[in-house]
């Protein structure tokens, strides 16, 4: 059995079809491979990168029925997760001709990398920024930081949805930093072993095995989650 969790989404298929020669079932751990040829694996176990994504875009149009001037700090290019999370919100925002797309570049899920590009995007546009989407909790708290050296409020002038739901990013929320946090429900250990031991048996598995997760919208929600947070 191999657990593949793949940094890189292209380029798997002659090592997956090897595999599969030698009867060696691959299950795929969150990430996915491209193309998503599911003849190559028994299954990937992963939450649902668009419906994560979409909820931050859903909540986006909600709090800025006006519309907003946004920017996107994206992970490393060419990983699945990346495009899928760019999929869900540009399938959400490409018709919201209210709000002007800033751009979008990879901050490689690094505070301080995202906390440079920031100050770059804030500058260039003087501070006239009123929304970002951080593809993770990491580069969200580095845009903060932007924020807070350009003079401005985060959370307020500057409002910063993130994906991961870690307890940094749920303490930030709470504290009014960040103002939207999507869950990327990493705890799947026990299904991972459950399809495991299921594919070793011979039995049945499906392709894809999604795992549940949640938002949190408001400091409140933030608070309530936080004294059971497990990551």
């Amino acid at each position: 059995m191999i657990l593949l969790s793949a940094t890189e989404g292209s380029g798997w298929e002659e090592s997956l079809s090897r595999a599969q020669e030698a009867e060696i079932p691959v299950l795929l751990i969150d990430r996915g491979i491209e193309p998503d040829d599911t003849d190559l694996y028994v299954t990937r176990l992963a939450p649902d990168n668009i419906a994560v994504s979409t909820s931050v875009a859903e909540w986006a149009l909600e709090t800025f029925p006006e519309g907003a001037k946004y920017f996107v700090l994206e992970g490393p290019a060419g990983v699945s997760v990346v495009n899928e999370r760019n999929e869900g919100w540009n399938a959400v925002m490409e018709g919201e001709s209210s709000f002007e797309n800033l751009g979008a570049q990879t901050a490689n899920w690094s505070t301080e990398e995202a906390k440079s590009v920031f100050e770059t995007v804030l500058k260039s546009n003087s501070n006239d920024v009123q929304l970002v989407f951080a593809q993770n909790d990491e580069m969200g708290l580095g845009a903060a930081q932007a924020v807070e050296e350009a003079g401005l409020v985060p959370g307020e002038d500057v409002k910063i949805a993130t994906i991961d739901g870690t307890k940094a990013a749920l303490e930030a929320l709470a504290a009014g930093t960040l103002s939207f946090v999507a869950e990327y429900n990493p705890l799947f250990g026990d299904q991972a072993m459950e399809a495991v031991n299921t594919a070793l048996d011979g039995g049945e598995v499906e392709s894809y095995i999604q795992v549940e997760s949640t938002t949190f919208d408001s400091p409140e929600a933030a608070e309530e989650a936080l004294p059971d947070r497990k990551y």
